[in-house]
């Protein structure tokens, strides 16, 4: 009897503490799930708050870079009408430069023109009166040669006649005068009007 005494004391004392650590155990798992439960919820709630302030700190940059974006496209935009309008100015004044130097040009052939006309006017007048003076000396040379000519071929009648006149004097011993000279009917440079025609008019 006392060895089952003994041995149902040490079955009791086992069972008893076996409780004892089974619910030492329970309560503890039950307190480290109630703390990973807090934890849980506390790194939630941080993640919330830190999710919360990232966001509203990135829509802060997104509305800063938005605002820098709209800053950047109205400049760009200024910059582009200022371009345009200074584009515009310079070629406005290209436009008026290339007409000044258009007319400037169209000036100076009308005005080489001008001079190219008045030279060529100046050239024909005197071409014309080198040809006039050329005509007139050729015609001048022409007379005077004529001139010459009848005064030599007149000198020659003359001389020509006195020596006829002069040899023909030995056989003429009857005549007392010798005809020396003979008049211009004579030689046939005038017309000799001695001889009338019979209805009282002069021939030669």
């Amino acid at each position: 009897s006392e060895s089952i005494m003994e041995l149902t004391k040490n079955s009791l004392v086992d069972r008893g503490e076996h409780v004892v650590q089974y619910h030492m155990n329970k309560t503890e798992a039950e307190n480290q799930a109630y703390l990973f439960t807090a934890a849980l919820s506390e790194l939630r709630t941080e993640v919330q708050v830190r999710a919360r302030n990232d966001a509203a700190a990135l829509r802060s940059t997104v509305t800063l870079l938005q605002r820098e974006v709209d800053g950047l496209s109205q400049k760009m935009r200024e910059d582009v009408a200022a371009m345009k309008h200074d584009i515009q100015v310079d070629m406005n004044n290209r436009k008026g430069e290339a007409k000044e130097e258009q007319n400037t040009l169209e000036q100076e052939i009308q005005d080489l023109n001008n001079r190219f006309t008045i030279s060529i006017s100046d050239l024909k007048t005197e071409i014309e009166q080198n040809i006039k003076w050329d005509a007139t000396r050729r015609a001048l040379t022409v007379v005077f040669g004529s001139v010459v000519i009848l005064i030599g071929t007149l000198a020659a009648a003359d001389y020509f006649g006195k020596s006829d006149e002069v040899e023909e004097a030995p056989g003429m011993g009857q005549r007392a005068e010798i005809k020396i000279t003979r008049s211009a009917e004579e030689l046939g440079l005038l017309p000799n009007y001695d001889e009338e025609k019979d209805d009282g008019s002069r021939y030669v």
